[in-house]
């Protein structure tokens, strides 16, 4: 069923939506014991903030302390993140695994956002979303291509080396 959303309102649903992640990237930080699965998640809360500033000073201007108070105030957690987080998440979680949780976490956004953008109407709306979605699969496959690098895995940067002509 297709819908009409605003551009206001679909930049407010990316916000939301970056800033839930940021949430759920801050929570499993505090929640993994392994120093190399938090710097992880803190990275990730990190990178995901900066793509949330970009969509904040679209929908709400430059004010710095605005949007530090925003910042600070209680993320709206995603109900399922939220599930995924408090049932496979482990204490012990290591970078490897930090990474595969992320890029599961990634994929399913992009795949939301992109779902969400076939069913709007307004063109500009359908583009942000659309962007929106872009931005979070070129953040997993980051995620994918440091997880393949560290675990020894043919990284894009070395398969001219393998190609035989």
């Amino acid at each position: 069923m297709h819908q009409e959303l605003s551009t206001h309102d679909a930049i407010n649903f990316v916000i939301e939506t970056q800033k839930s992640l940021v949430g759920f990237y801050q929570s499993a930080a505090s929640l993994v014991e392994n120093a190399a699965g938090r710097r992880i998640f803190d990275r990730l809360a990190d990178e995901t903030r900066n793509r949330l500033t970009h969509y904040y000073h679209l929908h709400y201007g430059d004010g710095t302390v605005e949007y530090d108070s925003f910042m600070a105030s209680p993320m709206l957690g995603d109900s399922a993140m939220q599930h995924e987080l408090n049932h496979k998440l482990t204490r012990d979680m290591n970078d490897h695994q930090a990474r595969e949780f992320a890029m599961r976490e990634e994929l399913d956004i992009e795949r939301r956002l992109k779902l969400y953008a076939g069913h709007v109407i307004n063109p500009v709306a359908r583009e942000i979303l659309r962007q929106a979605a872009e931005e979070t699969g070129r953040h997993a496959q980051i995620i994918e291509s440091e997880y393949a690098h560290t675990m020894g895995m043919v990284h894009e940067t070395d398969i001219n080396t393998f190609v035989r002509e």
